[in-house]
């Protein structure tokens, strides 16, 4: 019995992961780690396929070869979120904005942290935030600056793909066939 389940759950792995690698076709942005062949990472556009090797062009190295047994990890494109550029860009935002909210903070209430931007406080006396409020208010109100920003320009989304398993099947010589081994590779 499980002489037929094995190989029969080997190819059924390796037939799943295998059709996610159908992805990568010529056009593709992609972010391949490959340690035999790159020694790291590698972000690019397929530029060509044939049989079980992907090249990839870089924008700043000529195009190059890799074999889809020598990949360990790859990630492909999913074009860019808008929401995600939102969200970066108010984190950001507000990074840069708590400093400079608590450098305001931190100087005259009367000229800094006025309520009412039209009053002259030289003249009369002008209602003034708290020095939280003026953090607050600084902060968020670059968050949503940068927020704004993010949505124009959108941030990348990345997708790991799975990658196959690959049925090995190992057959021991010595003058004569011993046995057969099926097992699995990544």
């Amino acid at each position: 019995m499980t002489r037929r389940v094995l190989p029969a759950l080997v190819l059924l792995l390796a037939g799943q992961a295998g059709a996610q690698l159908r992805e990568l076709q010529p056009g593709a942005r992609v972010r391949v780690t490959a340690p035999t062949v790159l020694g790291g990472k590698l972000e690019g556009m397929i530029i060509g396929r044939r049989g079980d090797t992907v090249s990839i062009v870089s924008h700043n190295a000529a195009p190059i070869d890799i074999p889809i047994s020598a990949l360990s990890r790859v990630e492909i494109s999913r074009g860019k979120s808008r929401a995600a550029g939102a969200k970066k860009g108010f984190l950001w935002g507000v990074a840069i904005g708590f400093p400079v909210g608590l450098a305001t903070a931190t100087g005259d209430n009367k000229t800094w942290n006025l309520v009412d931007e039209n009053c002259d406080p030289f003249f009369q006396t002008c209602g003034t935030h708290s020095d939280v409020e003026q953090v607050m208010l600084v902060s968020v109100g670059s968050g949503a600056i940068a927020a704004g920003i993010g949505t124009l320009i959108g941030r990348e989304r990345w997708e790991t793909l799975n990658l196959p398993l690959i049925p090995v099947v190992i057959v021991k010589r010595h003058g004569v066939v011993i046995g057969t081994r099926i097992g699995l590779a990544f």
